[in-house]
């Protein structure tokens, strides 16, 4: 800005000089609606953002609301001494769930020899091995009911053994990491205890423990079995029809 002079009041004038022509314009009212309008349409996609960033936990989420990706590794950490002492159960454990998945897997075939037996009776075109050992539709279907039977037989005492074993298992080391939990309690110092409140102390003793052994048996478990099962159906699917 350039003075003037003095006015009449004795105060010197200041005026703006003149904008050059190569120089940039500041945007108007009219200019700035554009950017109101590509500030709406952002919106949904910071919304997007500040999930993604609740969810994997960046600085801007407060602690309590993050999701610790490191949680499991520190709960294994946590366990995996115990595991040793009950390792025969675990593999006992591991072959029921294994045998459990095998007879999902065959549990729909019986059916299938049954309907295409029964197809081919009433005068579908259908391959020479819709009624294997060469068993006329009668054998094949009387053979199709007990092999079902067999198949979910065995697979209710494959899924017994597996919860059982995997029951066991839970149960004995929740005991065991109870009583680590209650060993280092007793060592901590009286300070800590007449400031810690006891009903803290209780639920760390009581029902963290049980909440860690209801992840693993209730929730772990059936979904190693269901992966496992949808692994190996999607693997017999392909070699059937690619």
């Amino acid at each position: 800005m350039t003075a003037l002079g003095n006015s009449r009041t004795g105060r010197t004038e200041h005026r703006r000089p003149a904008p050059r022509a190569d120089a940039p314009r500041e945007p108007g009212p009219r200019e700035d609606a554009p950017n109101a309008e590509a500030t709406r349409a952002d919106a949904p996609r910071s919304g997007a953002r500040s999930r993604l960033r609740r969810l994997w936990g960046t600085s801007a989420v407060p602690k309590k609301e993050r999701l610790d990706p490191s949680a499991l590794r520190r709960t294994l950490r946590v366990i995996r001494p115990h595991l040793p002492r009950h390792l025969l159960l675990c593999l006992v454990g591991m072959i029921g769930l294994l045998a459990d998945v095998a007879f999902r897997v065959l549990e729909p075939w019986p059916l299938k020899f049954a309907v295409d037996a029964v197809t081919a009776a009433l005068g579908a075109d259908l391959p020479s091995d819709a009624a294997p050992f060469g068993l006329n539709i009668e054998q094949t279907v009387i053979a199709a009911a007990i092999c079902l039977a067999l198949i979910i037989g065995g697979r209710a005492a494959s899924n017994y053994l597996a919860t059982i074993s995997f029951a066991k298992v839970g149960a004995r080391i929740a005991t065991e990491l109870r009583t680590r939990v209650f060993d280092h309690l007793q060592a901590l110092s009286l300070r800590y205890h007449s400031r810690a409140s006891i009903g803290d102390t209780s639920q760390r003793l009581v029902g963290d423990v049980g909440r860690l052994q209801d992840v693993a048996v209730t929730a772990g478990l059936p979904l190693v079995g269901n992966v496992l099962t949808l692994t190996v159906l999607l693997v017999v699917m392909v070699l059937l029809d690619p």
